[in-house]
């Protein structure tokens, strides 16, 4: 499948309402009658596209349209990552060496490398003729290690190289030495730490990596459980990788050891960025040592890794932004202050990572009600998080204690879970009750867990939330508009204050909260008891980028059991397109209330 038919299904995955052949030609930058050939030659396929009189839509589940995104941010373009590949293997290759290898033509290589020169100036790296010799990648080997790790399949070249060696040998190597020296770490960090192993052998030989010893300090157990694991691949592949490599590949793992002052004034920063979060947001953080703790611990490592430009990718970013708004809100206020500071410079990946401690600062009273589980899942961060959020959104009585993958749950305690879900079959788990699920929690699986707690989901706070003076049907021409009646009404009615109102216009400003379907969910914490304020427009607007039709304002009280599963479960009632086609015809308060 060409990489142009695998952009519009994504679209389309992402989209429940039609999407047109100009809009999908906008957002692709070919002409529309290009999209209707690749439209057909999708469905000559496979017949997943059906053409309406609005636009095309993807026929496919909710939870098969989750797997394609998912999927599509896994795929690389095969072409590039050739290329990338024959040029960071060898110290010199001519085009003619490069289209032999790699069976492309002459022109098309050509065509290609402009890409390649652009991405590696990202890397702060050039691509340099030298004349009888060919091509040759110039600059930092960090950065050269860096750009082949996130530019190419990497497993797919080493084992072409190294064919007979067992798939499973690097990873059980770097999960014995975790172990024996006690290290917890997530799985895409060892599977991070995987791939600059392997792009190191490969690399080593040709120019082997210089670390500046004077700026670098490690932690004893990671040097230690670095040097087993470098010993052992030496001794079984008969390989000789240097004893340098060993405080690079500490550092990749979050080794690192920042010094007592540098670490002084990161905690300060991080204290003074939540002090600042809590008086503009009436939020409750500093009180919370548990995230406190773990933001300080991820800030550090982060921090180590940004030392040596390594970048841990986030698959489900674009998941968290738009249903955590209000976590990465306050991620990136974070982050911005470190920033200023000490001058590291956060990825939105990094910042979604962040978001997720904030998200998980809902522990209170309340949840000694829930029932407590462990999640087993050696699928990686990404799965992890994606079925974190299904199982709290879609069960509002689970608090997720954990995620672990099945290697650590031999030293972890399970005094205070109820019960395990796991995306694999163990059967030397023989302690707790252990729920067997996909890993992208089927209709089915959701049922059996209800099944196994004898409960469902409670639906009444959620409509508590509406009431008949918090309903407007208006006629408005712009977004200024709406957040003007808006905010005069909700200060009106004493639900928020003057300094309140502005916050959420300059907020607004900044940060849309446009989430497709029609909708927009602008809000802000109170700390009185949690409400939503319902407006459906006559006519749609453009709020930012998109038409929309239907706000939900939320007055959001965090101490409340499922305050902050309001804005999730708003979104997945709003994945039903007859949800919201109903709620663009609501004119009264009583249709509302139907719906709902």
């Amino acid at each position: 499948m060409s990489k142009l038919n695998r952009e519009i299904l994504k679209i389309l995955a992402e989209n429940n309402e039609p999407v047109s052949s100009v809009k999908l030609a906008e957002l692709l930058d070919v002409s529309p009658r290009t999209i209707k050939r690749y439209i057909k030659s999708i469905n000559d396929q496979e017949d997943v596209v059906t053409s309406t009189k609005n636009g095309y839509l993807l026929k496919a589940s909710p939870a098969q349209k989750e797997l394609l995104v998912f999927n599509s941010s896994q795929v690389h373009d095969n072409l590039n990552q050739d290329i990338f590949y024959e040029l960071f293997i060898h110290d010199h290759q001519t085009i003619d060496q490069i289209s032999e290898n790699t069976y492309y033509n002459r022109n098309t290589v050509s065509n290609a490398l402009k890409t390649i020169r652009k991405v590696l100036k990202n890397y702060h790296l050039d691509l340099k003729s030298e004349n009888k010799k060919g091509l040759i990648i110039q600059g930092n080997e960090i950065n050269i290690r860096q750009c082949m790790v996130e530019n190419t399949d990497i497993d797919h070249y080493f084992y072409q190289i190294y064919a007979d060696l067992d798939q499973s040998f690097i990873h059980q190597c770097i999960i014995k030495q975790l172990r024996k020296n006690k290290i917890i770490k997530r799985s895409i960090e060892i599977d991070l730490l995987e791939k600059y192993i392997k792009v190191s052998i490969l690399r080593e030989p040709m120019l082997p990596i210089e670390v500046d010893l004077d700026n670098v300090s490690i932690h004893i157990k990671t040097l230690s459980a670095i040097e087993h694991m470098i010993a052992e691949i030496n001794q079984h592949m008969h390989l000789e990788l240097k004893e340098n490599l060993k405080y690079y590949l500490a550092s990749v793992l979050g080794g690192q050891v920042l010094s007592y002052s540098e670490y002084q004034d990161l905690e300060k920063i991080v204290t003074e960025a939540l002090e600042h979060i809590e008086n503009k947001y009436n939020e409750d953080l500093l009180s919370n040592k548990k995230l406190v703790n773990n933001l300080y611990q991820h800030i550090k490592d982060t921090c180590q890794k940004l030392r040596i430009n390594i970048h841990v990718e986030n698959p489900l970013k674009s998941v968290i932004k738009s249903k955590y708004y209000m976590a990465y809100e306050y991620a990136t206020i974070l982050t911005e202050k470190i920033h200023q500071a000490l001058h590291y410079n956060f990825s939105d990946d990094e910042i979604a990572y962040i978001a997720l401690h904030f998200e998980g600062n809902n522990i209170n009273k309340s949840n000694m009600m829930k029932r407590k589980i462990l999640i087993i899942c050696d699928n990686g961060v990404g799965t992890s998080v994606l079925l974190k959020d299904k199982l709290e959104s879609q069960i509002p009585e689970l608090e997720v204690v954990d995620t672990l993958p099945y290697y650590m749950l031999e030293n972890y305690s399970l005094e205070h879970i109820d019960f395990i879900i796991s995306t694999h079959e163990y059967d030397e788990i023989r302690l707790k009750k252990v729920l067997v699920v996909s890993p992208i929690l089927s209709e089915g699986d959701i049922e059996r867990i209800h099944h196994y707690m004898k409960n469902t989901i409670n639906i009444a706070y959620f409509s508590h939330l509406f009431n008949r003076e918090h309903f407007q049907y208006l006629k408005c021409e712009n977004k200024e508009q709406v957040l003007n009646i808006l905010t005069k009404s909700l200060c009106k009615d004493k639900l928020i204050n003057q300094e309140t109102a502005q916050d959420i216009i300059h907020r607004e400003e900044h940060f849309s909260t446009e989430i497709g379907h029609f909708t927009a969910i602008p809000h802000c914490v109170v700390d009185k008891p949690s409400f939503i304020y319902f407006i459906v427009l006559e006519n749609p607007i453009i709020w930012k980028n998109e038409k929309v039709q239907i706000i939900f304002f939320g007055g959001i009280n965090p101490n409340e059991q499922d305050g902050k599963k309001i804005f999730s479960y708003i979104n997945k009632q709003l994945s039903n397109p007859d949800t919201v086609d109903a709620l663009r015809k609501v004119k009264t308060f009583d249709d509302l209330k139907q719906i709902l």
